[in-house]
């Protein structure tokens, strides 16, 4: 259903009607041009305004004072208010999902930069950069070989981290598309979190022999750090390297001293993704069962494919003792935390994507409309943006301000 043609598209832009007709006019409006009936000059405005709606536009609740009904329509609601004999009618734009097209297989991996400007994708053998806001490709980077299974910008948005599931890792300038760096690392077909510092200067990776811990400007291994980690992340400050790994085990390490701060034991399965409070007292993880990711998507047709038990936890950096635990959504293929660790998106095989609180585990919204399985998942920097990636060759831009 279009939007009515004498509805203004603007948001919050008021209309009256004509209480003959039933005609609506803008604003600027006094009287009806077809029977000359006064409109209402000062119609009732919509005290209190408190609409949520999926980032599809597809449902929306609306409450207002005087309000006596609304549609909701595929690119907007439509609300009429009645006060008295005056009648106004409101045209409220919603948020879109966008998709863009341009790889010709899997996406299998997304990332933001830190401003929030640029979006990276990974495929087979290629790397997509993209400009977030008008979603045109910037850039292709090739000559990684397998699947490119994790992208990550480093914060001062000169350099872009990669991985293949053949292990590969590469550090590409974003300004030439040249390749600053390459690495052998662990082979595996799980989207293995590759870290940057703060400063930009030091990139975690998974070595095969443990965590590695490289210059980015000069591309030698600093230290290496315990066994191969699955997940990483610095704190704020720079100064702790959280890894995540088998055996539901997450290590803290002091990277001024390389020393082993202390270790935080989960239940079970692998820790898949950490992600640091933006005050640093606070590790949010996610662990679930293992599983060949790649080969079995690839190699089965069900849509059921998941762990038998996922789990997110909140930890205490300073003590270690674990603040918070709850269930969550064991069909997850793709997990990321939002930028203040508060929500849990879970890319799901049968299309859906599912935001949940950390702390509770309760579902807060449910994103569908993907025709393929969701292998990536990303937050924006600012929390009002997801991208996914699919098998179906597509990223999707989840507006999703309204979440909570």
């Amino acid at each position: 259903m279009d939007a009515p043609q004498n509805l203004p598209h603007h948001e919050g832009q008021r209309v009256k009607a004509c209480p003959q007709c039933s005609n609506s006019y803008p604003d600027s409006y006094t009287a009806c041009p077809v029977h000359g009936s006064p409109l209402d000059a000062e119609p009732s405005a919509p005290g209190g305004v408190a609409a949520l709606t999926d980032a599809g536009g597809e449902t929306t609740k609306l409450e207002m004072a005087g309000a006596r009904g609304s549609k909701s329509l595929p690119i907007g609601l439509l609300v009429v208010l009645v006060a008295g004999a005056a009648i106004s009618v409101w045209w409220f734009m919603l948020p879109r999902t966008h998709t863009i097209q341009g790889h010709s297989d899997w996406v299998a991996a997304v990332a933001f930069s830190s401003d929030g400007r640029t979006l990276a994708s990974g495929s087979l053998g290629t790397i997509e950069v993209w400009d977030a806001a008008s979603r045109r490709l910037s850039r292709t980077l090739e000559g990684q070989p397998g699947w490119i299974l994790s992208v990550v910008f480093s914060p001062d948005g000169r350099t872009l981290a990669s991985r293949s599931n053949e292990g590969s890792i590469r550090i590409w300038n974003l300004a030439s598309g040249e390749t600053l760096h390459t690495w052998q690392g662990e082979r595996g077909d799980w989207p293995y979190q590759l870290a940057f510092s703060p400063d930009s200067r030091t990139l975690a990776w998974p070595s095969g022999k443990g965590e590695a811990v490289s210059d980015v400007v000069s591309g030698e291994v600093q230290r290496t750090l315990g066994p191969c980690a699955e997940s990483a992340a610095f704190s704020p400050d720079g100064h702790t390297l959280a890894l995540g790994g088998a055996e539901s085990s997450i290590n803290l390490w002091d990277l001024d001293s390389g020393q082993l701060l202390r270790t935080l034991k989960g239940r079970q399965g692998s820790v898949r993704s950490v992600s640091f409070s933006s005050d640093g007292r606070t590790l949010a993880s996610w662990e679930g069962e293992d599983f060949d990711y790649l080969q079995r998507l690839q190699q089965s047709d069900s849509l059921m494919l998941g762990f038998y038990e996922a789990e997110t936890r909140l930890w205490d950096v300073a003590s270690g003792r674990q603040l918070h635990e709850a269930r969550t959504d064991p069909l997850a293929k793709s997990v990321a935390f939002s930028p203040d660790s508060r929500t849990l998106a879970s890319g799901r095989t049968d299309g859906a994507i599912k935001l949940s609180d950390v702390t509770s585990g309760n579902v807060l919204r449910t994103l569908e409309g993907d025709k393929g399985r969701i292998l990536s998942v990303a937050f924006s920097p600012d929390g009002h943006t997801l991208a996914t990636g699919s098998s179906d060759k597509t990223i999707k831009l989840w507006p999703i301000e309204h979440a909570r």
